[in-house]
């Protein structure tokens, strides 16, 4: 992040590289950008933009032109830690945001929804398996979470993980 911060693109396997600017992108200095695009539409691409004018932004061509899809905070309230996002699979529509709550949109960032049912917060990654996308697993501090139902109820497997911040030892 910072000044010469941007999102940028190659059009010929990472010879040369453009950055976009304008086009409906936000001005002034940018911070850290989530990029994905929708494996079901390769023209359809979100972009997670820390900027004072930031949030989600959403391209239906390639990355050519975007439109301000949703300037909530919630998406983006610690964009220095959580700026990842996980388009559906077979719905261009419907993206996941793990944040410290688990957020989605099923309208392409119209309106947000707060996921419940999870054993823990502070999520990192979703992965939505692409043959059953009913099949997904949250990457969070207290290790991970499934659902075999695309979100209805969540499950914590008996994994011996988890992300600790705190050793101690005595005699």
């Amino acid at each position: 992040g910072g000044p010469g911060s941007g999102l940028h693109v190659s059009r010929d396997g990472g010879d040369t590289w453009k950055q976009l600017k304008e086009n409906g992108l936000p001005h002034g200095i940018w911070g850290k950008v989530g990029v994905a695009l929708a494996p079901s539409n390769g023209n359809r691409v979100y972009a997670l933009i820390e900027a004072e004018n930031g949030g989600l932004y959403k391209s239906d061509d390639g990355g050519e032109n975007w439109e301000l899809a949703t300037a909530d905070r919630a998406i983006r309230q610690r964009a220095w830690y959580y700026t990842t996002l996980t388009v559906h699979p077979t719905n261009q529509e419907e993206v996941w945001f793990p944040q410290v709550p688990m957020l989605r949109t099923i309208d392409g960032g119209k309106t947000l929804q707060y996921m419940k049912g999870f054993h823990h917060g502070e999520h990192h990654d979703l992965w939505i398996d692409p043959k059953n996308p009913r099949r997904m697993i949250s990457a969070n501090d207290g290790g991970v979470d499934l659902t075999l139902n695309a979100g209805e109820t969540w499950f914590a497997p008996p994994l011996p993980i988890s992300q600790f911040y705190h050793v101690s030892t005595d005699n």
